[in-house]
């Protein structure tokens, strides 16, 4: 019995100790996560997700609707040190640090005042924040912003917000208006339709009208819906467009020209009573069938001229003949009256030198179009890399081991770091393993409006033989950099593979026109490499080599250099 009596007081003690513990930890931890809470300027809720290597959220981080002149509220958590503004709409907002934190971040935020509310909705596409820590800037994108049509007591036009399918081709004349800032077109062929690089991207505000729905496909093959419209083109029936209803009759546009010096090239502008659409033609320039048998490869790029082609126009006024600037020697106005068209004929100084063009309304609603100067050196180089994929892994290495992803990533890191030591701004899409759309990826171009735009590939194919290294393009004007950069990279493997022949005679896949998203731009050359097949055993090797992701950076940093030496 008295053994007993001592074993129970021994259990009676050991079971208080341990109910003693158990409190003490669950209090320790309320007591640290209290603290942390306190010290933690980061919101527990969805907006925490890390967006890159030195930015934490930001806000709105989710798509708004909003009234009119409301004012937006926007903040993004940076690491301390960094700075930062934010775009919408090619509007910048100061940001200011109003908050900080014990772990490194601090947030800093600003107010934008939304714009005059329209008889429709305007799609002002997504809050853009620019954060640059140690002499690299990084994108991030917070929510897409729309302000609300106006309401019907409010809107005495004839023009009203319509979606209706069913309406669309019952007799009622549809006018359709661009409203997102990324709108490019495909060419309609026997009934179907391609992507033309001679289609520029449609400005927000310009309207055309709708004559059929056609069923295409999109980027990754699945159906969509695109509208067949009045100039001959279709447009994807997305977002960035809006259907609106009128009563009136279609009227022809006239113009009104003249031109404004800058000590940024010029601008010409273009007053219309309509924003009507446009094509380009590159006169002088010959296309032909090559990857995949797609008709707008160009070898070399050698137009004499630009031509901008503007639809459903009957008559102008005024002048551009004293226009010049450091690309264009000359512009030549003529209208073509059979297919209603007005023809800006823009004589290049120098053939082949042409670098993209900007293209927007100002402030009073006159159309304006200025010719992207050429860089005269990499310290006035502005450029945006863009390592592909993120969030996602993109291609796998043979023994799916290694992540495209993050082999992108370090190669851009290299060609960052060369960049900006000699002196050039350099933006990148991603610093982390982060998701960013396309659609964010190719609306930086919009925004900063970089002089050149790199995205970063690997290759990847059923056939583990595959090999080589090939640089794309969309626009006619990227092509000379897409060479200067496959020469490069080809450079590199052909030393790789000087004692195989194997491999030596398919390292060149040579500089290829191909529609890639985030190509698909006229404000700057914008190139996507494919440095190699990630699938193939031997070229993995190099790819996922520290060493070889640095010559890479090297080899495109130099053929950066070569592409600006060569338009002196």
């Amino acid at each position: 019995m008295g053994k007993n009596k001592e074993d129970n007081a021994f259990r009676a003690i050991i079971l208080t100790a341990a109910v003693i513990v158990i409190i003490s930890a669950v209090v320790c931890i309320f007591m640290l996560f209290m603290r942390g809470k306190e010290l933690n300027v980061k919101p527990a809720d969805s907006d925490n997700e890390q967006k890159g290597e030195f930015i934490g959220f930001v806000i709105p981080a989710e798509d708004k609707f909003c009234s009119s002149k409301e004012q937006l509220d926007v903040s993004v958590s940076v690491k301390k040190g960094a700075t930062a503004y934010a775009m919408i709409s090619g509007q910048k907002i100061s940001l200011e640090s109003s908050s900080q934190s014990t772990d490194g971040y601090e947030i800093m935020s600003g107010s934008f005042i939304l714009p005059k509310a329209q008889t429709y909705s305007q799609g002002l596409g997504n809050v853009a924040f620019f954060v640059t820590y140690d002499g690299i800037t990084q994108i991030c994108y917070g929510g897409k912003i729309t302000v609300n049509a106006l309401s019907q007591s409010e809107n005495t036009n004839t023009l009203t917000d319509s979606t209706s399918s069913a309406e669309l081709l019952t007799g009622t004349t549809k006018a359709l208006v661009v409203t997102g800032a990324i709108t490019d077109c495909k060419e309609i062929t026997e009934n179907e339709l391609f992507f033309n690089p001679t289609y520029g991207n449609l400005v927000s505000g310009m309207t055309d009208y709708v004559t059929a729905k056609i069923i295409d496909f999109d980027d990754d093959g699945k159906e969509v819906e695109f509208y067949k419209l009045l100039s001959g083109r279709a447009v994807r029936a997305d977002d960035n467009v809006r259907l609106i209803d009128t009563n009136s009759v279609m009227t022809y546009n006239s113009v009104s020209l003249s031109s404004q010096p800058s000590s940024e090239g010029g601008k010409i502008i273009m007053s219309e009573t309509s924003r009507v659409p446009y094509k380009l033609r590159y006169v002088g320039q010959s296309f032909t069938k090559g990857y995949e048998k797609l008709p707008y490869n160009v070898k070399p790029f050698c137009a004499e001229a630009v031509d901008f082609i503007f639809e459903n126009t009957v008559s102008f006024s005024g002048s551009l003949s004293d226009f010049s600037d450091g690309v264009v020697s000359g512009v030549t106005v003529s209208l073509n009256p059979d297919d209603k068209t007005l023809i800006l004929h823009c004589q290049l100084k120098r053939p082949g030198k042409f670098y993209g063009y900007i293209m927007e309304y100002d402030q009073s609603g006159n159309l304006c179009i200025s010719f992207r100067q050429p860089v005269r050196s990499l310290s006035e180089l502005t450029v945006i890399i863009d390592p592909g994929h993120g969030g996602n892994p993109g291609a796998v290495d043979y023994t799916e081991k290694y992540r495209e992803a993050d082999q992108t990533l370090a190669v851009s890191k290299h060609l960052a770091a060369y960049l900006s030591s000699a002196g050039a701004t350099v933006y990148m899409t991603r610093t982390a393993d982060t998701e960013v759309s396309l659609e964010q990826r190719r609306l930086m171009n919009q925004q900063i409006k970089p002089d050149l735009f790199i995205s970063i590939h690997l290759n990847g194919a059923e056939s583990k033989s595959k090999n080589g290294t090939s640089t794309y393009y969309f626009t006619p004007f990227s092509q000379p950099l897409a060479s200067f950069i496959n020469n490069r990279i080809v450079g590199i493997f052909s030393d790789c593979y000087s004692d195989n022949p194997d491999m030596l005679k398919n390292v060149n896949g040579g500089d290829r026109y191909y529609p890639f998203f985030v190509t698909r731009t006229d404000v700057c050359p914008s190139v996507l490499i494919e440095l190699g097949f990630f699938t193939n055993e031997l070229e993995s090797k190099y790819l996922i080599d520290p060493a070889y992701q640095q010559a890479f950076g090297r080899a495109i940093y130099e053929a950066v250099g070569d592409f600006i030496t060569s338009e002196r």
